[in-house]
């Protein structure tokens, strides 16, 4: 595992193991597992005000690059991070929130991957957001009956 990611892959998962041994050599036991893993993570790290919502289910999880995530909070991630959670095997771990306002790339500021921060709402929607949207029907939860 530890070859995979000296060699710039990222998203390393053992998909399976075999419950018995293939071979067993004075005494250590050698087995089959399928690997996944992927590559592109190559780049700079722009700030470009994303965030990433942990879903869960543990308390924080940290990824190849040291990016800890805690579960249910806005972190602050670069864009490229924040594109590599877009696909597998993150997308379905974490929801991605966009800025209200795009940053262009080309007026991106460097960002710094080295710490984890919780981004605040404001941080994506702009200091000025201060919409109020109100919706005349109740809500109504995932099995039909309105609260």
């Amino acid at each position: 595992m530890k070859a995979f990611e000296e060699a710039g892959f990222y998203g390393i998962e053992i998909l399976s193991r075999d419950e018995t041994p293939w071979q067993t050599v004075e005494g250590i036991e050698l087995r089959a597992i399928t690997v996944t893993a992927f590559k592109g993570k190559e780049g700079p790290c722009l700030e470009r005000k994303q965030a990433v919502i942990y879903k869960g289910p543990w308390r924080s999880v940290t990824d190849d690059d040291g990016h800890t995530l805690f579960r249910g909070e806005r972190m602050s991630v670069c864009d490229k991070t924040f594109h590599i959670y877009a696909s597998a095997p993150y997308a379905d771990a974490v929801e991605r929130v966009e800025p209200y306002e795009t940053i262009p790339l080309a007026e991106a500021r460097p960002f710094d991957c080295r710490k984890d921060a919780t981004r605040h709402a404001r941080e994506t929607k702009g200091l000025d957001y201060d919409v109020t949207e109100m919706t005349s029907e109740p809500y109504c939860g995932p099995d039909g009956n309105c609260c």
